[in-house]
């Protein structure tokens, strides 16, 4: 758990924070309009599973990224990241 201080480490003091919250609405409101697009065209026992990988697969990619998860992997384990 986080504990961010009001003087010095508050998270939306961050010049990131804009642009992080600006691209979090742009995904969500993206992934609605691919959702129905997909919808639309193809069957949803296609869409469904295919959309729900996708989650799971930029969950995990984000995970590596935000907390830098492949700093405490040792290199067997990153090359089986990579691989899976």
């Amino acid at each position: 758990m986080y504990c961010y201080s009001t003087l010095t480490n508050d998270p939306f003091q961050s010049s990131l924070s804009a642009p992080l919250s600006h691209c979090s609405i742009f995904s969500a409101v993206g992934g609605v309009f691919i959702l129905n697009r997909g919808l639309k065209n193809y069957d949803a026992l296609f869409v469904a599973p295919m959309y729900q990988a996708m989650l799971v697969f930029v969950g995990a990619l984000s995970g590596v990224f935000f907390f830098d998860e492949l700093e405490v992997l040792e290199t067997d384990m990153r090359i089986l990241f990579g691989g899976s």
